[in-house]
């Protein structure tokens, strides 16, 4: 029996925020369109940001360059929908997100400024296969990365709008969107590399200056990734056989998108990604002089096949 069309419609709002911070909205739209088979609305990324051109930095987050939306409702019939159509928050429908699809409306997606990740996570939970199909997908051809596919680990340090913690106490507490210490993602490397028995190369990906990241770029066999679009990074992290995340939401995404097996810093690992540890841990949080696990090792080799 043909289904018969759909006049409920969805439209995530990604926001003013950063890639990762305004993906939750989109990926959240896109599974729930799927489920339900309601058509989606091309996400608005056309968005000004002075912030990043007045603290100078490396990503300048014009995220429309980066996409296009062959799949999505767009143009003319896009901007109608959104003027005619009478609207309700996705939150509203309640856990079970089931709607009349006979029934004009438009769901919306929001991103909340701030507890995005642990208000609405779970709404993506278990997904990752399809939704790294979905971003793929999206992104425009010239963004994708080329495929990795010797082991490595990818090195995320967020520095950019990130602040410096008056001590390290403040960040072990929970501090958010702060630096953390650059000789820990060094000394995590370190000592993977001894468990392992392996040099494994290594991938530095950073909005910071080769000044700032010295303590890490002057390790054998560790390179920066070259200059790229933030898509282009986050797709390349999702392709890495281990992380040393920062405590970005940008270290969530490559980690959840690639099932990539994650070592946090104490206080920073947000929520998990990877699902709840049963025999192994595959996001741990290891600080200064801390032991990574076996258990955690033994993940990265079947990955890695080491």
């Amino acid at each position: 029996m043909k289904m018969t069309e759909s006049s409920t419609f969805a439209l995530p709002l990604v926001g003013r925020f950063g890639l990762a911070h305004s993906l939750l909205a989109w990926a959240r739209c896109e599974v729930w369109c799927r489920d339900n088979s309601i058509p989606m609305l091309s996400p608005n990324w056309n968005h000004l940001r002075i912030g990043p051109y007045l603290r100078r930095e490396r990503d300048k987050r014009e995220y429309q360059r980066f996409f296009n939306f062959p799949h999505y409702v767009t143009g003319l019939r896009r901007a109608w929908l959104i003027a005619s159509l009478p609207k309700i928050n996705a939150v509203e429908l309640g856990e079970s997100g089931k709607v009349h699809r006979q029934q004009r409306q438009l769901v919306v997606f929001e991103n909340l400024v701030s507890g995005n990740f642990e208000q609405h996570f779970k709404e993506i939970e278990g997904r990752s296969p399809e939704l790294l199909e979905a971003l793929i997908a999206m992104t425009k051809s010239r963004y994708r990365p080329t495929t990795i596919e010797a082991a490595h680990v990818a090195i995320h340090i967020r520095l950019g709008d990130f602040s410096v913690a008056s001590n390290d106490a403040s960040i072990r507490e929970g501090s958010k969107n702060t630096r953390l210490p650059v000789q820990w993602y060094a000394e995590m490397l370190l000592q993977l590399r001894s468990a392992l028995g392996r040099e494994v190369p290594a991938l530095v990906y950073s909005d910071g200056d080769d000044g700032d990241l010295q303590a890490v770029l002057t390790l054998n066999n560790v390179a920066r990734a070259p200059k790229q679009a933030a898509v282009t990074d986050l797709l390349s992290i999702a392709q890495a056989t281990a992380l040393i995340s920062s405590g970005s939401g940008f270290s969530i995404w490559g980690c959840f998108l690639g099932q990539v097996p994650r070592i946090c810093f104490p206080g920073q690992r947000q929520i998990r990604v990877l699902g709840a540890p049963s025999r192994s841990d595959l996001e741990p949080e290891i600080d200064f002089q801390q032991t990574i696990s076996s258990d955690f090792i033994e993940a990265v080799r079947q990955r890695s096949g080491i």
